[in-house]
C-alpha cells in the first residue's frame, strides 16, 4: 500500500487548500512535486480544476513535467466527454478517477470503460452508513456494494472508496463497513477516508484489505496531521514485520 496525496492544480499552480500549514507546499507543482518525491511519495493525484467542456486544459504541461519526476499519476477532474478522458491518458495518466458523473450518466460510464479498460476509476463515498453522492438531493436506494458490482461489471477497474463517521472521519464502524466492502469487491481499492494520524494507518493495515493499492492523504497531509515521510516509513515497516511474521509462521 502507498501514500498518495491529492494536490490540487489551477492555472498551472498548486493551490493549497484552506487551512494548510504543511511546510512542503509550493505554488510552483514542480517544486511541491519534488519534495513530495524526496519525502518517499512515488504516486500523486491530481486534481485539475481547469479541465475544460472542449477536453482541454492549462495544466496539461504540470501532468507531463510531474510524470517525468518519476511519478505514477491519476487525475481527478470534471471529465464529461471520452475525449475529455483521453485528453489525459494520452498524457501517459495511469488512472481518470470519475465523480457524480458515474451515477449520472451510466451510457458514459460504460463508454469510457469500454475504450479504456484497466484506465477508469470511480469514487465511492460513504458517510454515516449511507452512500452520498456529490450534487444529488436524495440519497441513492442502492447499498455502495450494488454500485460496485455494477462499477465492475461495466468495466470500471478501481474505486477510490471512502467511509467515515459524522465527523467526517475514519472510526471503528467506517472500519468495519470498510472491510466488508473491500472483501466484496473485485476492483482495486484506493481508500480515500480521512485520517487524523499515523496510529489510523495501522488500523487500516490491520484489516489486510483484499486489493487495497494506496491511501489517498489530504487534510491530514495540509493540516500536518501527518508527515509524509514518517508516513512512507511507517508502513514499509509494518509491512516488513507482517512479512515477517507470515515467514516465521510457515
Amino acid at each position: 500500500m502507498q501514500l498518495i496525496p491529492m494536490v490540487y492544480v489551477k492555472h498551472k499552480k498548486a493551490v493549497r487548500p484552506e487551512g494548510s500549514k504543511t511546510a512542503l507546499f509550493s505554488e510552483d507543482p514542480l517544486e511541491f512535486a519534488t519534495a513530495l518525491k524526496e519525502a518517499g511519495i512515488q504516486t500523486l493525484l491530481l486534481h485539475d480544476l481547469n479541465l475544460s467542456t472542449l477536453a482541454k486544459s492549462e495544466n496539461e504541461s504540470v501532468v507531463s513535467d510531474i510524470r517525468k519526476l518519476g511519478f505514477t499519476v491519476h487525475v481527478t477532474a470534471t471529465f464529461r466527454t471520452l475525449a475529455s478522458v483521453e485528453f489525459y491518458l494520452k498524457k501517459g495518466v495511469h488512472l481518470c478517477l470519475l465523480d457524480a458523473i458515474a451515477y449520472q450518466e451510466p451510457d458514459f460510464l460504460s463508454e469510457v470503460a469500454k475504450a479504456h479498460p484497466k484506465r477508469i476509476a470511480v469514487s465511492i463515498d460513504v458517510k454515516e452508513k449511507k452512500l452520498h453522492i456529490p450534487g444529488w438531493a436524495k440519497p441513492s436506494h442502492k447499498t455502495a456494494e450494488e454500485h460496485a458490482k455494477e462499477f465492475r461489471d461495466e468495466g470500471i477497474y478501481a474505486i477510490f472508496y471512502s467511509d467515515v463517521g459524522s465527523d467526517g472521519v475514519i472510526s471503528a464502524d467506517s472500519l468495519l463497513s470498510t472491510k466488508r466492502f473491500c472483501e466484496g469487491s473485485l476492483n482495486r481499492i484506493f481508500l480515500t477516508s480521512e485520517i487524523e494520524e499515523l496510529h489510523d494507518i495501522r488500523k487500516i493495515l490491520s484489516l489486510k484489505l483484499p486489493r487495497l493499492e494506496g491511501l489517498v492523504v489530504n487534510k491530514a497531509f495540509y493540516q500536518r496531521k501527518i508527515d509524509l515521510k514518517s508516513g512512507v516509513d511507517y508502513i514499509t515497516n509494518i509491512l516488513e514485520d507482517s512479512a515477517e511474521e507470515t515467514i516465521a509462521e510457515e
